[in-house]
């Protein structure tokens, strides 16, 4: 079961943004006025057909929270720069002729080979 008390609230404001950024960002600081337990608020949240509208999560405050932890991309790019330099030590003078799908497996292997 998931406490409502386990996320940061994140408020983001900045005056010099445009007005257009503004609303952007300001969807996830409307309060919600409805107070609905946690059973209450999946329930509605599932019973809901899809949409790409963000308003509707201003209705379910936990839902909201939990959406934002989980949809935030991290801002590093430490993954990718490792694969790359484990590819560079693969694709060597020596291994110069290695066809793509010979490269990839060979990378895909050494990227993962503590689970071997």
């Amino acid at each position: 079961m998931f406490e409502q008390s386990n996320l940061p609230e994140s408020e983001i404001s900045d005056s010099n943004m445009s007005d257009d950024a503004n609303n952007y960002f300001n969807w996830s600081e409307n309060k919600s006025k409805v107070d609905l337990s946690l059973e209450q608020e999946i329930t509605r949240y599932l019973s809901k057909s899809p949409t790409k509208n963000l308003n509707t999560l201003n209705e379910m405050p936990t839902v909201k929270k939990v959406f934002l932890k989980f949809n935030t991309p991290l801002p590093s790019s430490a993954a990718v720069e490792r694969i790359f330099s484990i590819g560079g030590a693969v694709l060597s003078k020596k291994r110069g002729r290695m066809n793509d799908k010979n490269f990839e497996n060979v990378l895909m292997l050494k990227c993962n080979k503590s689970l071997i």
